[in-house]
């Protein structure tokens, strides 16, 4: 095996490409060194792979979108609403006639102190019921306190 300064071979001993030489013995073209007439771009100073200055990204074109208005027709007068806004009577109108998706989706995205305010604890036990019935998890609120689920204290004998 060759010395690794020998001026012109490859760490293996093998020469490296006719004319790929340097003058102190370093290839010119190879790992981490491309040609350098494709090395960069003339004129061109910003990185390639990124979005153009002035662009938006798509958070920005979805939040344009959703604000603009809309006119909705509201027990026979017309209204003018934000998209957002009418996306959010349309769900809850659905959820209001009966649709499980629609449903779970306006509790999802309900407000905490909504939720919580006017949800009794008999309602909670039965929306944890469909939650478990719906995705297979156990209900973590119940009215019941001497259930053989919860591993209490009662005389089951």
């Amino acid at each position: 095996m060759a010395d690794k300064n020998d001026k012109g071979r490859r760490q293996d001993g093998r020469p490296y490409a006719e004319g790929n030489v340097g003058d102190d013995g370093s290839y010119l073209v190879g790992k981490a060194r491309p040609p350098e007439a494709t090395r960069f771009a003339k004129g061109d100073n910003r990185p390639r792979g990124r979005r153009p200055k002035g662009t938006r990204n798509l958070a920005t074109e979805w939040d344009e979108e959703l604000r603009e208005k809309v006119t909705v027709t509201e027990n026979g007068l017309k209204k003018r609403h934000s998209k957002l806004r009418a996306i959010v009577k349309a769900t809850t109108a659905r959820a209001m006639k009966g649709s499980d998706r629609a449903a779970e989706m306006a509790f999802r995205h309900a407000p905490a102190e909504v939720r919580s305010e006017q949800v009794s604890m008999s309602d909670s036990a039965i929306i944890a019921a469909w939650v478990a019935q719906n995705y297979g998890t156990q209900p973590a609120i119940s009215d019941d306190h001497d259930t053989p689920d919860d591993g209490g204290d009662g005389d089951a004998d």
